[in-house]
């Protein structure tokens, strides 16, 4: 997003102390007004929270941050900033003017619409701490108070049981189109098998086996489609993370603007009221490489996979452990029959 230009410190604070419109509107008019400006500033408030949340990073040690958390949220401090000097510019008494004037006819319309997605997207408990947006059936309103850092995952866990049965439903349905993962296929039956038998440590250490063979087998798929002179039994490809971003992918698999920022965490604001901003479609289809397609494979995910498959962590059998990995094995199916279907 582009702004006119960086709003200081002391701007900040006297646009948040400096009230433009009287508390007491003699009219319609000026109450419309007088409510815009309020909600500017509450969402302003809303902003200097988030942020605080990225620069303190409660709950993690500072000296132990992984790379990836490390880049998170520098990137979501800059877009926190970005919308920070937005609603600046907006504390204007013109501006409000012109703003409610267009409004005045519609009075069922807000006086300010917040984008509560960018807020939530690069908030420090929803996108470093939990880092879920990837799953697709996660509701709006479940992310706003991840985001707010007052819903736990444990209160996902009870999902487990309908993404399985989606998944075996899935599986059934494409039988002849994943022959070649049958080996794979045969260990997520098995995790299946004990979590029936609420064998939930068992369930979970063979979906996170199931993950990595069916992505490298998947790898290996397009690294014969893709005409890649690769070996991917490189020492170099050894970890996942290595496999999916040294490796030079095509980008030959077209997803939405909106599913890219979720998978990969980076959501940057669009300010449409900038006539020079660019237009941007959020159902466009762009082309993206199977990295950026599984790129939440080597965020948190992997380090709760790491932590557990080296013996660090031991209480992996919690019911939202089996939610989140069942939702990584959904998307790795899901991506499979993508490009099955972009290849056969």
């Amino acid at each position: 997003m582009e702004v006119n230009k960086s709003v200081t410190v002391g701007e900040l604070l006297n646009a948040l102390k400096t009230n433009i419109f009287s508390e007491y509107p003699t009219d319609d008019f000026e109450k419309k007004c007088r409510q815009r400006e309020i909600m500017i500033k509450r969402y302003l408030d809303t902003c200097g929270i988030i942020a605080h949340h990225h620069i303190e990073k409660p709950g993690l040690d500072f000296n132990s941050l992984s790379y990836w958390k490390k880049e998170r949220c520098k990137t979501c401090l800059m877009n926190i900033s970005d919308y920070i000097n937005e609603l600046v510019l907006e504390l204007n008494k013109d501006k409000i003017e012109a703003y409610c004037k267009k409004i005045a006819p519609l009075s069922f319309r807000s006086v300010f619409d917040a984008d509560l997605t960018h807020l939530m997207l690069n908030s420090y408990y929803g996108s470093v701490v939990a880092d879920v947006y990837w799953i697709s059936d996660l509701t709006v309103h479940e992310g706003i108070h991840i985001a707010a850092g007052k819903l736990t995952l444990e209160s996902l866990g009870g999902r487990t049981p309908n993404r399985i049965s989606q998944i075996r439903k899935d599986l059934k349905e494409n039988e002849k189109k994943l022959t070649i993962y049958g080996e794979h296929i045969d260990t997520i039956s098995e995790a299946f098998e004990c979590f029936d038998k609420k064998l939930y440590k068992a369930f979970n250490l063979l979906l996170l086996t199931s993950i990595e063979g069916l992505v490298r087998k998947l790898g290996m798929f397009l690294i014969e489609k893709q005409g890649l002179s690769v070996d991917p039994f490189d020492n170099a490809y050894n970890s996942l993370d290595g496999f999916l971003r040294k490796i030079p992918w095509k980008e030959d698999l077209m997803v939405t603007r909106t599913q890219v920022a979720l998978l990969t965490g980076n959501y940057a604001r669009i300010n449409y009221n900038n006539p020079l901003a660019p237009r941007v479609d959020p159902l466009e289809k762009v082309n993206v490489s199977i990295k950026t397609r599984l790129d939440f494979l080597r965020r948190r995910f992997k380090e709760n996979r790491d932590l557990i498959l080296h013996g660090q962590e031991t209480e992996y059998n919690k019911p939202y452990h089996g939610y989140i990995n069942a939702s990584a094995l959904e998307e790795v199916i899901q991506t499979v029959l993508e490009y099955q279907e972009l290849y056969e």
